[in-house]
């Protein structure tokens, strides 16, 4: 079983993300240097996950190549991450549309949620991330986050 981890983001700028920068800021946040959005998608697959990775960035309920771009895995020390996810994840109706109509019977499962990429110039970044994603990022009622 491997695990498989796709984010996909805008081509163009990220209007959303833009604006919840600005926010940040005017909300005190100076430490805040750049924030980016990102559609983050995890899956569990059975077999030969090397053609499954060339093949799911191709699939155009996931990945619109006129607007979006897509990788399978990053690794980048300047920013401090923060997944957010909906606490009811119901990726099942997604999921069965990538077994059954676009032939990708080699998933077990899968969850979905929002990669929030930010860059903060302080030391305590961890820190300061929470407390960002808890005042405007996410919706403690039906949400939850993850500090990566």
């Amino acid at each position: 079983m491997a695990v498989i981890k796709l984010f996909v983001s805008l081509k163009i700028p990220d209007t959303t993300a833009i604006t919840a920068f600005h926010t940040l800021r005017r909300m005190g946040y100076h430490s805040l240097e750049k924030l980016d959005r990102e559609e983050y998608y995890e899956f569990d697959v059975a077999d030969n996950p090397d053609k499954f990775m060339k093949e799911i960035v191709k699939v155009d309920i996931l990945v619109n190549a006129n607007k979006h771009s897509a990788k399978i895995c990053k690794t980048d020390e300047e920013y401090t991450n923060v997944l957010v996810t909906d606490s009811r994840d119901n990726s099942s109706k997604l999921l069965s549309t990538l077994r059954e109509r676009m032939g990708f019977g080699s998933i077990s499962s899968m969850s979905k949620g929002v990669l929030w990429k930010m860059c903060i110039a302080a030391r305590n970044r961890k820190e300061i991330a929470e407390k960002i994603t808890k005042e405007l990022l996410y919706n403690e009622h039906y949400q939850k986050y993850k500090i990566l």
